[in-house]
């Protein structure tokens, strides 16, 4: 059980308007893809250079680890017994691997978020926001 004297009750929205949820919602479909094109042919034009990061997220739902989850849950001021919440259902995760007809022994899974929860996109949006930030901190929007 999470117990934390310094968690703040949350008094308000905990993500920021263009948190990462959207904005990585943004960031991979066409128009925008589009948009980055213009804006490097515009600025190369110039004589600029242009440098480009992409990161693959395909399995990264999957990396999430949850005790870092919770601590980034926690320096967003959520309610304690929401963290309860969420810490239990992080870790009543168990697999139990088939191969044929044969089982394997049950075990804890310490990463990931499951797929197909309506909370998991918040979750993993949160556990990335960190990065994001940094990424903005360190382009100006001089074009």
């Amino acid at each position: 059980m999470i117990t934390d004297n310094n968690v703040k009750p949350s008094v308000g929205p905990t993500l920021p308007p263009n948190s990462t949820w959207a904005s990585m919602a943004l960031m991979v479909s066409t128009p925008v893809i589009h948009d980055n094109r213009k804006i490097v042919e515009r600025l190369t034009s110039g004589g600029n250079t242009v440098n480009l990061c992409s990161i693959d997220l395909s399995k990264a739902f999957d990396k999430v680890n949850h005790y870092g989850l919770l601590i980034k849950l926690m320096k967003r001021y959520l309610p304690v017994c929401f963290l309860d919440i969420i810490e239990h259902w992080l870790n009543i995760g168990h697999l139990v691997v088939r191969w044929n007809s044969i089982l394997s022994y049950e075990f804890v899974v310490n990463f990931g978020v499951r797929q197909g929860s309506v909370l998991s996109p918040f979750l993993f949006a949160v556990y990335l926001d960190d990065i994001w930030n940094w990424v903005n901190q360190q382009i100006s929007p001089s074009y």
